[in-house]
């Protein structure tokens, strides 16, 4: 039984006994090692002599080996050879043989080793051509495989410090290609916003509206990721949303990458057990934001909505009352009202409304469209007429359930 194990060689001596072509092929790897690679035998190639190895044409002494890191026995003499191992083996020098023989402390094997991977195989002796074909095609597997992986993880280990790779690499290195990407670009930016929500399985959400909502706030001072606070619904998502984190993962990055400024939007209908739950999560790696975007987006936002639906009074659903987006709406011809109001005076029947968080989950069923006292149900019984704007992230099957 044996272990496999890369040596390294730079600048430590190696011996190689013997000058003909196995010998020369050693040669040659034991250089590019950067060893310092001293050749013994009574006649030695001209490629051996052309190189940068230290070459002596003469009878090998055996105490040369004495000092030496490596020894390596490459004679046509499998007797010679064999010699030359149980010396080493007898005075505890490494050495391997260009044949077999279990006396041997080091093996040498068909290696091809590339930028981010090193790859290597033994035959045992039995089909060494065949060997560095298998090689060759298991390199190229790799390569279309893992070669975008090898490159975002050399990425993330140079963007940290040795410790903190360490801490890292035994749970991002099973990371999809798209997560490392992520990583990639937090560490670019120093600053990340994460946008938490609750969870959703929702297709026309994942697929549709959460990337269209990201790229509206996008700014280019920070990098913003979506997470999902409910691991069980993360869990059902996650192979066909691969690019989704969880907010278990996304605190244990926050943990970990120091260099980085996280905060936090927790985008929740009201702020409960679970809210109260993820917010004390969340604060001890980060800045809590504000629900609300930034006053320059939303009113950008807020007039892009304002002229779509001109013959609607655009109406903003807020999860909490806030005086300074109510004031900012009135200046552009919309409203933003608290969802627990019961009476309404609009100057406009016909409505649009925008609810300000993102899914469709229970709470949103409840309290906005179906509950018994939701808030569409009200606005109906006042008379007025609704429309549902998708752009708040919100399923589109949504207009069908307030029809």
């Amino acid at each position: 039984m044996s272990v496999c194990v890369n040596l390294h060689l730079r600048n430590k001596k190696v011996v190689l006994v013997g000058g003909g072509n196995v010998a020369y092929r050693k040669c040659k790897q034991f250089l590019e090692s950067g060893a310092n690679v001293y050749v013994v035998a009574f006649t030695i190639c001209e490629e051996i002599k052309k190189s940068k190895a230290i070459c002596f044409e003469e009878e090998l002494s055996l105490t040369f080996l004495n000092d030496a890191f490596l020894v390596y026995a490459a004679t046509n003499d499998e007797t010679y050879n064999h010699e030359i191992v149980m010396y080493c083996k007898k005075n505890g020098i490494l050495c391997g043989s260009a044949v077999r023989d279990e006396n041997v402390s080091v093996s040498s094997m068909m290696q091809s080793v590339q930028e981010n991977f090193t790859l290597a195989l033994d035959t045992h002796g039995l089909a060494p051509a065949l060997g560095k074909k298998i090689v060759q095609e298991a390199v190229d597997d790799i390569k279309n495989k893992y070669i975008k992986i090898f490159t975002l993880l050399s990425i993330i280990s140079n963007g940290v410090n040795e410790e903190t790779y360490k801490a890292l690499r035994p749970v991002i290195s099973f990371y999809p290609e798209s997560k490392l990407v992520s990583i990639a670009h937090m560490l670019e930016k120093k600053k990340v916003r994460i946008e938490i929500l609750h969870g959703s399985k929702d297709s026309v959400l994942l697929e549709k509206e959460l990337p269209r909502f990201i790229q509206h706030i996008q700014t280019e001072d920070d990098h913003i990721e979506a997470c999902f606070s409910s691991l069980p619904i993360y869990e059902k998502c996650k192979e066909e949303y691969p690019h989704l984190f969880s907010l278990d993962e996304i605190l244990f990055l926050a943990k970990h990458l120091k260099e980085i400024q996280f905060c936090f939007d927790l985008l929740f209908v009201n702020k409960g057990t679970w809210y109260q739950n993820v917010y004390h999560q969340c604060r001890v790696y980060g800045e809590i934001l504000p629900f609300w975007i930034s006053a320059s987006k939303w009113k950008i936002w807020i007039q892009e909505l304002v002229k779509k639906h001109s013959t609607k009074l655009c109406i903003f659903v807020m999860h909490e009352k806030n005086p300074e987006f109510q004031s900012l709406c009135r200046q552009y011809g919309a409203e933003a009202v608290w969802m627990k109001e019961t009476m309404y005076s609009f100057t406009k029947k016909e409505l649009c409304v925008i609810p300000l968080f993102i899914g469709r989950g229970y709470h949103f069923k409840k309290d906005i469209v179906q509950g018994k006292d939701s808030f569409v149900k009200r606005l109906l019984e006042q008379g007025y007429t609704v429309e549902m704007e998708p752009f708040s992230l919100l399923d589109r099957q949504v207009k069908d359930e307030v029809k």
